[in-house]
């Protein structure tokens, strides 16, 4: 939500960082929450196509606008809400944001690729 273009709550909204092509929209019920298991799509980073993913899920907003075109999913909710009760986790440019909490015991990997990454990082010129 943070790294969106706005948040929305009741009558008010606001400007947020603008780095994902999302607004969000605060609401007063659950919109997703208990336990996860999503399935990693081809080119997400961390984790290969096919994998499945554990975690958890709380969150009273939703993702009101997404420009398309923009940004892919991530993965594909076998259990749980996500961003759409279909897809959660967008992929745009070198960021990953999901509604998933994931259970890093469960997924000791994902630290280690993301830190590979973060070495083999190189800026353009």
């Amino acid at each position: 939500m943070y790294l969106g273009r706005r948040i929305h709550w009741e009558d008010k909204s606001f400007e947020m960082v603008g780095a994902l092509p999302i607004e969000v929209e605060m609401l007063k019920k659950p919109q997703g929450h208990g336990y996860m298991h999503l399935e990693v799509l081809e080119g997400t980073p961390y984790f290969p196509a096919g994998k499945i993913v554990k975690g958890h899920e709380f969150h009273n907003s939703r993702v009101s606008s997404l420009e398309q075109g923009n940004c892919e999913f991530a993965f594909k909710v076998l259990r749980g809400h996500g961003i759409n009760g279909e897809y959660d986790g967008l992929r745009y440019k070198n960021v990953v944001a999901v509604y998933n909490h994931i259970h890093a015991v469960s997924e000791p990997d994902w630290a280690k690729k993301f830190v590979e990454m973060a070495r083999s990082w190189q800026p353009h010129n």
